[in-house]
């Protein structure tokens, strides 16, 4: 009789959960209907990740903001982070977005808005919480990643939801139907696509008919000798000759200011010395053919290589391979890669596009099989063309 009461019991565990799962993204957060809600503003303080997950992390506040009757307050753009708090000369983040595609989501007040609201009366409340992986770097703050505490839409009743660090997926509870629309809403704000085709004719190109390598080096200044080798066989492999320009999207740069945390600590002697052999096989960066002085934030440079690469004909990078692959060997497989991958299949969706795009996710390699990752014979890189 126990056993039956036990499986009795767990089985209306499992369908509540499954219920449950119906309408809202893994996690057993207690509902806090609009009516009960008095949260007016979500502020985060920090944002802990780079750009290229900017997307997810905004569609999630901005999903967190529409389920509690709230608003996200906008943040800033400073040496390539977003930040709550705005400085006289902090860009936007629809600087970064399009202010359209982030409004049809959920509601924003700039940061000036915030603070005047917080300061106007005694008796605004204020619930403090960190919503990032690491809880030792809240400093004392209540921590919450994907477990109880992170379910601020449906328990606090404060004025102010303050979240002090935030880590893009530690929110449970979110709307699953809303964050999909979401983060397939967001778009690049109009202004950094036209700087890129701008970039692209003053390279000598026609519009998207082009080709984009990807090499981050982070992380493997020993190997950068030998990988910079690698990477002119591959564009061999692809037909390519030494007298075929292509356009490469990489961290190795010797401009100090264009230069990213990871980068500034390696032998500029041997930056120096890779770049030259790249040149000299028609490698070419688009930093050459900008003054870079003129560059407002390190960022937006960062947006225009990948809005480069999501409009040509042709790209290469090294976002889904194998660790038994040369990419493992000279990359560093980063989300910025996997994002202009994304970008490109929205774009190959559209009803817009009308031109043929191909995708290979590993550095093509002459003598690789057509076994290895997925690839094409001769290849070895795992290919996708996009319509």
């Amino acid at each position: 009789l126990r056993r039956k009461i036990m499986e009795w019991l767990s089985l209306v565990i499992l369908v509540s959960a499954a219920s449950a799962g119906r309408r809202l993204a893994d996690g057993p957060c207690p509902e806090l209907s609009r009516s009960e809600s008095r949260l007016k503003m979500i502020y985060v303080e920090e944002y802990r990740e780079g750009m290229a997950r900017w997307k997810s992390s905004v569609a999630e506040l901005l999903t967190l903001a529409k389920m509690s009757g709230g608003a996200l307050v906008e943040p800033c753009v400073r040496d390539g982070r977003l930040y709550g708090a705005c400085r006289p000369r902090d860009f936007r983040l629809r600087d970064v977005f399009h202010l359209d595609s982030l409004t049809r989501i959920g509601n924003l007040v700039s940061y000036e808005e915030y603070r005047n609201f917080s300061r106007q009366a005694l008796n605004v409340t204020r619930r403090r919480i960190c919503l990032t992986k690491l809880a030792a770097s809240c400093r004392g703050v209540a921590w919450g990643y994907r477990n109880d505490k992170s379910c601020p839409a449906f328990t606090t009743r404060d004025d102010i939801l303050y979240i002090s660090e935030y880590f893009r997926g530690a929110t449970w509870g979110l709307d699953r139907a809303t964050l999909r629309f979401a983060e397939k809403s967001i778009s690049f704000a109009d202004g950094h696509v036209q700087r890129a085709r701008d970039i692209v004719r003053n390279i000598g190109f026609d519009a998207g008919n082009y080709t984009v390598f990807q090499w981050r080096s982070e992380t493997r200044q020993k190997l950068l000798d030998e990988c910079a080798q690698h990477l002119i066989r591959s564009k061999l492999a692809l037909g390519l000759g030494n007298d075929t320009r292509v356009i490469l999207i990489s961290d190795l740069t010797l401009d100090k200011r264009m230069q990213w945390y990871g980068i500034k600590t390696l032998d500029q002697r041997q930056i120096a010395r890779v770049l030259e052999l790249l040149r000299a096989h028609n490698f070419v960066k688009i930093d050459q053919f900008i003054d870079t002085e003129t560059i407002p934030d390190l960022v937006f440079f960062a947006i225009w290589d990948a809005m480069v690469a999501v409009e040509a004909k042709t790209f290469v990078t090294c976002s889904a391979c194998s660790t038994n692959t040369i990419c493992s060997t000279c990359t560093w497989k980063s989300r910025y890669a996997s994002l202009i991958v994304e970008l490109r299949e929205e774009r190959g969706s559209s009803a817009h596009s009308t031109t043929d795009h191909t995708t290979y996710t590993c550095w093509p390699t002459p003598r690789s099989s057509a076994s290895d990752e997925g690839g094409l014979p001769g290849t070895g890189a795992a290919v996708s063309t996009i319509m």
